[in-house]
């Protein structure tokens, strides 16, 4: 009976999901805009492979339409390919500079990198172009709301001030006042924020999760389990409710259920050791004394390899700290000595082969340092500032293509990596594509606004097609950052002798 309950639905939801695409394709036959519907029409029925196709024959017909980068920037997200997106956006913003979704969107893209100090900057920057929008301050508070409570309430209720109504700046701000200790504040506010939720076409899971945690926290368990499982019906990804239910079904004796909850989550790095902590317990709880046993000898195992890795590796560190004391000292000889010393024991240890190539490239020894930054990022094939400083050695021996290569890996692994942009830029320059690095630099400046070295850069770009004024904006940008900069002083005074 239950096989056959299980059919029938993956069969209803087969039918469903043809029934959906189908009238997908039928929707807006003929013109241009009616790829632009369709992609919406995919997108809600969780078809983004579709929908992104869609988007792409639209914008193949109006390339420079803000409208359809924002939608191909935002289902691109969704589908976690956080390159592509950062493609669309900095492409996109350098033709409309001044939009708010598209700032909202590369703020986004931020965070899931986990550099909320630019999703702030871009924030802040959408605040000041439009101040007068919820969404921004909502955005705003929620990069505030974890580590600083304080600086959320007063986005909050800016939010709210614009948008009374709004569920998620309601839950956060009472989530904030909570951990700033004004519970009767935050329980009014939960109340407004659950009630406009339950009655909304569209409820939004996070509204609940927050509600959740916060009767957890104030002996409210029985009544956290339910809104737990709201959140989860409206989101089954996140990982927080299964945790937080699990603590609270273990605080009222409801083993399985913690049990249940605790299974999703063991298997994510990040929640491993909390989840077989709280599976001992919950096993322990329900007098599963042999599963009990078994959960703590893999737990124990986990963490002794975990003492194991961390005392080897603190041995390493602190050589590898001392390396690096070295090389800000200026002492590169003394610096290659240490890190050669880690290499002879521990030749698995990555980061030695990079410091190794920052002092040898200090030293002149461009060809050494090549060798160890090539193991280095074979190692380490995902590291940013590898394949940046083995762009930057290879762009000072010539081999403008080698560089280029290794710019464009490290932009594709942190699409707002700075430097690599700009060392990409250089190569562009250097081989007399001045269009092309302005396009780069451009894109940089749009999703990092204080950017010194990028202005200096564009200004140069800018100089060399002959655009004197444009180039002089640019230089009093880098000035305005800082006024004392020596290069962009020079500059100014350059560029400005020679337009007169």
């Amino acid at each position: 009976m239950r096989l056959k309950s299980i059919l029938v639905t993956l069969l209803l939801a087969g039918m469903a999901l043809a029934s959906n695409a189908q009238s997908c394709m039928e929707a807006h036959l003929s013109g241009p805009r009616s790829h632009y519907d369709r992609a919406h029409c995919f997108a809600s029925a969780g078809n983004l492979d579709s929908a992104i196709r869609e988007i792409q024959t639209y914008r193949a017909w109006h390339p420079v339409a803000e409208d359809g980068a924002i939608a191909e920037a935002k289902y691109l997200l969704q589908r976690h390919s956080l390159s592509d997106a950062a493609d669309i956006l900095n492409q996109a913003m350098v033709l409309h500079p001044h939009s708010v979704p598209l700032r909202l969107l590369a703020a986004e893209l931020s965070l899931r990198l986990n550099d909320r100090d630019n999703a702030e900057r871009l924030l802040l920057h959408c605040t000041e172009q439009a101040p007068n929008k919820a969404e921004v301050w909502t955005r705003l508070g929620d990069v505030y709301l974890k580590k600083q409570p304080d600086k959320a309430i007063p986005a909050f209720t800016r939010a709210l001030r614009l948008d009374p109504d709004n569920a998620l700046a309601l839950a956060g701000l009472a989530r904030a006042e909570s951990d700033t200790q004004q519970p009767l504040k935050a329980e009014l506010h939960f109340d407004q924020a659950i009630s406009i939720n339950q009655t909304s076409a569209r409820p939004i899971a996070m509204v609940y999760l927050l509600y959740a945690q916060f009767l957890a926290t104030h002996d409210k368990k029985a009544e956290s389990m339910a809104w737990y499982g709201k959140a989860l019906d409206l989101d089954a990804s996140l990982n927080e409710a299964y945790l937080g239910r699990a603590e609270s079904a273990i605080a009222l004796r409801q083993w399985p259920t913690a049990v249940d909850d605790l299974g999703h989550i063991s298997v994510d790095k990040e929640y491993t050791i909390s989840a077989l902590s709280l599976m001992v317990k919950a096993y322990k709880g329900e007098d599963n004394l042999d599963k009990a046993a078994e959960v703590s000898r893999e737990l124990e195992q986990l963490s002794a390899e975990l003492d194991t890795t961390k005392s080897g590796g603190n041995k390493i560190a602190d050589r590898l700290k001392a390396a690096a004391t070295l090389i800000h000292e200026g002492k590169w000889e003394e610096a290659l000595t240490v890190d050669r010393a880690v290499l002879d024991s521990h030749a698995e240890v990555a980061d030695a082969y990079l410091q190794a190539a920052q002092s040898q490239l200090a030293l002149g020894r461009i060809d050494e340092a090549e060798v160890n930054l090539r193991t280095f990022v074979a190692r380490d094939s995902n590291s940013t500032a590898g394949h940046t400083l083995l762009g930057k050695t290879l762009l000072r021996m010539g081999k403008t293509d080698g560089a280029r290569q290794e710019f464009q890996i490290a932009r594709s692994i942190d699409p707002l990596w700075s430097e690599a942009s700009l060392g990409l830029a250089a190569c562009f320059m250097q081989q007399q594509n001045f269009a092309q690095a302005e396009t780069v630099l451009r894109g940089a400046l749009a999703t990092r606004m204080s950017n010194l070295p990028g202005h200096l850069m564009l200004a140069e770009c800018l100089y060399k097609q002959r655009r004197l004024g444009e180039a002089l904006k640019q230089v009093s940008a880098a000035l305005a950052i800082d006024p004392a900069d020596p290069d962009a002083l020079r500059m100014s005074a350059a560029l400005r002798a020679g337009a007169q």
